[in-house]
């Protein structure tokens, strides 16, 4: 056989072989996926309730803390 041939020989596919016992599953990232929203879901419920805990202070104490009640919701976004 030339090289030429060589090179268009068609050989079989070779036979489909088992995954390994601990190669990653489908549910494996769809529980990723759960665990980082649920991380998602907690920061936002911390976020909301550290807003609301600074929408109660007083003017004086905002003011002691160096913020303005206008600040409180520009906070957030300077957090991301």
């Amino acid at each position: 056989m030339s090289h030429i041939d060589q090179l268009f020989y068609t050989r079989p596919y070779p036979k489909q072989t088992q995954q390994a016992p601990n190669a990653p599953r489908w549910y494996v990232s769809i529980s990723a996926m759960v665990a980082f929203l649920l991380s998602k879901m907690r920061e936002e419920l911390a976020i909301r309730q550290a807003m609301a805990e600074l929408r109660d202070l007083d003017d004086r104490m905002l003011r002691d803390v160096g913020l303005s009640r206008y600040d409180i919701a520009s906070i957030r976004r300077r957090e991301i």
